[in-house]
């Protein structure tokens, strides 16, 4: 009966496009999170994996200080990462940031997020598209290469945009041949490993890696009274980047090289496979002038449609 009831609430709450696309990641997030933990407890890191993390601190470091630098510094701002997955984007913030929230739907996730990071951030398992957060709970809310694999992007972005004064995403250019060319060589040979063993669900926990429009992110935001600048990165996805990284640690110096000067090319620029788009409330006259007065942890609303918070290390208040 009760397992009846969760259901009624969950096709209540979700189309039914939605939950495919939920149920989809859920199961590849926590078979992947599960297998990788396993792997780390029973076996050295392997080799791949320690190459994939090395092009990823190469490439996505570049967005991560473009966002430091718009944003006039993080060291006195509460953040909240949606999508936080593996955490590599959280080891940053955690020491970059005064305060730091983890958000992911899949608890496999949260818990190797927990092995790497442990007391020093809340985590907090939700889905994206229904934040367990009061409005404007954060200074920041970020994804970083999150969104296209949420079942409503749209959604997803408003919540973002409610729960914060600021956002953050980096996600696959849409506009760009490159990228869509490359996504197109993913997709067909499955090159991600961790894919190649849910392959069933790919194309739903791939939904809309083809990559998003820059006018339409840009127009969405806006529309939520928020001013917007982007920035583009990456000419290749980073999975395809950590294959030349295997054969030629100086044919991958070599494409970043490339990279950094298409980006000061404006012709060339947007044809780059990254976009970082920022976004901040109109309500904040000038970053410069802007301070936080209170970082409070924030209070956690008790309408949470999937019921399920996790606190991994404990601090936030939540009344169910």
């Amino acid at each position: 009966m009760r397992l009846q009831n969760e259901e009624n609430e969950l096709e209540r709450v979700f189309t039914s496009k939605e939950l495919e696309v939920i149920r989809a990641n859920l199961r590849a997030w926590n078979y992947w999170g599960r297998a990788w933990r396993l792997g780390r407890k029973n076996r050295p890191l392997d080799p791949h994996i320690v190459r994939l993390m090395k092009t990823r601190a190469l490439t996505y470091r570049k967005a991560y200080l473009e966002m430091i630098l718009a944003f006039h510094g993080l060291k006195n701002k509460s953040i909240v990462d949606i999508g936080c997955g593996t955490s590599d984007y959280l080891k940053w913030l955690v020491n970059d940031c005064k305060k730091v929230v983890g958000v992911d739907i899949s608890i496999e996730m949260l818990k190797l997020c927990h092995e790497d990071l442990g007391k020093s951030i809340e985590l907090v398992a939700a889905d994206a598209l229904h934040l367990p957060f009061k409005d404007e709970a954060f200074d920041i809310s970020t994804t970083f290469q999150a969104l296209h694999h949420f079942p409503n992007w749209k959604k997803a972005l408003t919540e973002m945009v409610r729960t914060a004064k600021r956002v953050s995403l980096y996600e696959p250019n849409g506009d760009s041949f490159f990228h869509r060319f490359m996504h197109s060589i993913r997709r067909n040979f499955r090159v991600e490993q961790r894919f190649r063993q849910t392959e069933e669900d790919y194309s739903l926990v791939e939904f809309q890696a083809s990559g998003f429009r820059q006018r339409r992110l840009v127009e969405f935001i806006q529309r939520e009274e928020m001013n917007t600048n982007i920035f583009m990165f990456g000419i290749i996805p980073v999975s395809l980047l950590e294959k030349i990284a295997n054969l030629s640690p100086i044919l991958l110096h070599f494409v970043l090289m490339i990279e950094d000067l298409l980006r000061k090319i404006p012709i060339l620029r947007n044809q780059l496979g990254g976009i970082l788009l920022l976004g901040w409330k109109q309500s904040i006259e000038s970053e410069n002038q802007y301070q936080i007065q209170n970082t409070d942890v924030p209070v956690i609303s008790s309408n949470i449609c999937l019921n399920r918070v996790l606190f991994l290390s404990t601090s936030l208040p939540i009344s169910l």
